[in-house]
Formats: C-alpha cells, structure tokens, sequence
C-alpha cells in the first residue's frame, strides 16, 4: 500500500483484455491515461482455466466467451481463444500506436482474476471493465473485478456501465492520510489535463479541518479546487454526487470512511460512473 508521502506515479498501466465491448472500452480509456502521462501501456488476456476444464467434460454442450460466441469442443475452445487473444493484440498495438505510446502484451492460462492481479503486480494501476456482458438491469461487479478487490494490491480503475471520456475529478477527501493519497492521485490526473478538480467531503465538525487541509495540500502543487461537503459517504450519495456530473471519476483511497463497515463491492456498484480505488 503506498506510504504517506509516496507520489501517485503513472509509468505503466495495465489493462485487462477479452475483445468484448467493455474491454475495449477500458483499453480507449487506457490509451488516454497513458498518453497523458507518458506511461507505457500493458495488454492482458487471460484464458480462463475454468472454461478450458468445461470444455472436456462430456456433459458441456456450449461454452459462451465473453463476446457471445460459443464453442461447443475443446479445440473449438482452444482455436477461439487464440483467436481472441489475436484479436486484442492487434486492437491494442494499434491503439498505442497511434497514441505513439510504448506497448507489450502478455497472454496467461489460469484463474482470471488471480492471473490479473499476478500480472498487473509491476504496473501502477490497473484498469477494468465493470462488466464484460451486462445481464439484465441490476448490473453487478463481475468476479474478476471482485477478485481484484480481494486480492489486489495496485490502484484500480473500476470502468463505468455507460462510457464517457474522463472529465471532471471528484476526490473523496474523509480522513487525513488515505485521503492524502487519493488527493494525490487526483492531483496528479489534474496535472495531466483532466478536470475541474472538485473535493468531497463529509459534513460535521471536521469537515472545516479537512476542507483546509485539502486545500492546502493542493496549493502547495498549484491546483484550486471546489469543496462540497456530503451528509454522508455512502453508496447512496456517491451514486447521488457523481450522477450530477457527467463524466465525472469518483477517486477515493481503499481506507476510505465510505468503504469502512460496508461491502465494497456493493458500494461500488452502487456508483454507475468510473471509479479510481488508489492503494
């Protein structure tokens, strides 16, 4: 977990890759971090040891990868995946280079999410898609990105349901220390060219303590922000906060108050919009 005073650095982002819709979209929104910062750009693919066992069971009749398409044989299987992974090198080295941006691609066999935080492990931050095939109206995590929540350790960028370009930064700002690196981390993206920059936070007596040391801590790198005090830092009013302002990218610390006493998954989903979990 970062330290106190540890910069929030973007030199290499990875993101994870299955060719659908929502992976492409995380790999767009990629690209743009990454040029902003000059970061290198990493491609995951993983093919999900879970599949591969389903498919030599006799009883299996049909394996449905992420893109909607099915495979009813293990060579079938085998013959899509590759194809798949084909196919996200190419999107990828396409993407970066016209961004002019450094690249690599990597292709693992295992459980996925486990295999994401394994090789994500090097990067600093990691990049997902909520979702990759929404079923039905109650959208909810998908088990890598819960994976990822248990078993990461890198900051997360958490995909939105309805994809827009990053805009407007809303930084949770609920206790001195977390909240420093997540105020870092939204500095730093405000440095990049993102923004307007606005701070959250929770009303009640220290909300004043806070509110100046926010402003402090980004005055000291250059950069105003508008602070909005909240009633409270739930799911409910994040959702709430964020959905006043399109485009907006929720960035809190994983030692947030909002998390605290909560399930974090289900806080998270409760925000429709993107989200930036530092750690």
């Amino acid at each position: 977990m970062s330290g106190p005073a540890e910069e929030f650095a973007l030199r290499r982002i990875a993101v994870g890759l299955d060719a659908s819709e929502r992976s492409l979209e995380a790999l767009a929104t990629a690209v743009d971090l990454a040029a902003r910062c000059n970061a290198e750009l990493v491609g995951l693919f993983i093919e999900d040891i879970n599949l591969v066992r389903l498919a030599d069971l006799e009883v299996a009749r049909q394996i449905v990868l992420p893109t909607g398409v099915a495979a009813s044989r293990p060579e079938m299987l085998a013959a899509e995946l590759r194809m798949l992974a084909r196919e996200c090198r190419r999107a990828l080295e396409a993407a970066a280079e016209q961004a002019h941006l450094r690249w690599s691609f990597s292709v693992s066999r295992g459980r996925v999410g486990a295999e994401i935080v394994a090789a994500s492990a090097t990067a600093d931050l990691l990049v997902l898609g909520r979702t990759s095939r929404p079923l039905g109206p109650c959208r909810r995590l998908g088990s890598t990105v819960r994976a990822v929540l248990l078993q990461g350790s890198r900051p997360l960028l958490l995909l939105g349901h309805c994809m827009t370009r990053l805009s407007t930064l809303l930084v949770v700002y609920d206790a001195v220390l977390p909240g420093n690196r997540a105020l870092r981390a939204a500095a730093r993206l405000r440095r990049s060219g993102m923004g307007p920059l606005t701070v959250l936070l929770p009303a009640g007596s220290a909300a004043q303590t806070l509110r100046e040391c926010a402003e402090e801590h980004l005055a000291s790198e250059g950069i105003g922000a508008r602070c909005t005090p909240l009633p409270c830092l739930d799911g409910a009013t994040l959702l709430y906060a964020t959905a006043e302002v399109p485009g907006a990218l929720l960035v809190l610390s994983a030692d947030s108050e909002a998390l605290r006493g909560q399930d974090a998954a289900a806080v998270l989903e409760a925000v429709e919009g993107p989200v930036l979990l530092v750690r």
